[in-house]
């Protein structure tokens, strides 16, 4: 995971495997809380203190979904916390990710 935070823009990158399938996703927005409609989805990314607070939410053929993450440096910097929450569309789940700086 890389973030670029460059105010008020932020780069978010993220490269991984899931269920033996890799997994990359990139985006760019603006910290500045408004929504953002693209692709069947609105999103937001806003500060919530020193938590950068990733806010989405899309209607599928499963119904309404949300999801959210909360980025938090700790120690100093040297790992970051991503909380990621998500409702809807047949999922209900809390993961806590942890990173560390290389």
């Amino acid at each position: 995971m890389r973030i670029d935070h460059r105010e008020p823009i932020v780069h978010l990158q993220i490269r991984m495997v899931a269920n033996g399938n890799p997994v990359e996703y990139a985006y760019e927005r603006l910290s500045d809380g408004k929504e953002v409609a693209e692709e069947g989805s609105v999103t937001s990314l806003c500060w919530d203190g020193d938590v950068l607070v990733f806010t989405g939410r899309s209607q599928s053929s499963d119904g309404l979904w949300t999801m959210s993450f909360r980025y938090e440096l700790l120690e100093e910097g040297r790992r970051l916390r991503a909380a990621e929450q998500i409702r809807g569309g047949g999922l209900y789940q809390d993961n806590i990710w942890m990173f560390e700086r290389r």
